[in-house]
């Protein structure tokens, strides 16, 4: 599905939280932990900045993002009780974002918007960069194949990162066993 340029960082996030879920869902080893480091690290930001920036652009679906955002995070703090719950509410919010409210942002978002829009995710994505050097190569990818205006101020220089190798892998858990949904 092609996402507006403006949604991307958005989208990247919940990849990641799609394999959090799974993880979760499965009652993979350290998965509960996982989900505090990512709630501390990434969730509880991306939260604060869906509401920040999507809010206003939502129209009556923000009642239902907030709500969804307050109880993912009830759901972080009674880890890891709730472990298979947070994974199922996790994956459900994000469909949701993706499926209903993000192409009603994208069908309703004027011009000015869109460049307005655009303007604060790469300054959120910059703020990121410093911790995430691989999300720093792809965005700077995504940057070099659009014709965004502005955004070559937000383009990341390279600069090799020792925690880097050549064969970077992807940092999503894999699964031990057969995957399996284990929440009943």
């Amino acid at each position: 599905m092609k996402r507006a340029f403006a949604l991307e960082p958005f989208s990247r996030d919940h990849n990641d939280g799609l394999h959090l879920a799974r993880a979760l869902k499965e009652g993979r080893v350290g998965a509960p932990q996982m989900a505090r480091d990512a709630w501390d690290l990434e969730l509880a930001d991306h939260f604060a900045e869906e509401e920040r920036l999507l809010g206003p652009l939502a129209g009556e679906m923000f009642a239902q993002m907030q709500t969804e955002h307050n109880i993912i995070a009830m759901l972080v703090d009674k880890l890891p009780e709730s472990a298979c719950e947070l994974g199922q509410s996790l994956e459900s919010h994000i469909r949701w974002e993706e499926r209903v409210l993000f192409p009603a942002i994208e069908s309703a978002l004027t011009a000015e918007q869109d460049k307005l829009l655009t303007e604060e995710t790469l300054r959120m994505e910059h703020r990121r960069w410093q911790h995430a050097p691989k999300r720093a190569r792809l965005v700077e990818r995504r940057i070099s194949l659009r014709s965004v205006p502005g955004a070559d101020a937000f383009a990341p220089t390279r600069q090799h990162h020792p925690e880097e190798s050549s064969n970077d892998t992807n940092h999503h858990p894999q699964p031990s066993a057969p995957i399996r949904d284990r929440c009943g």
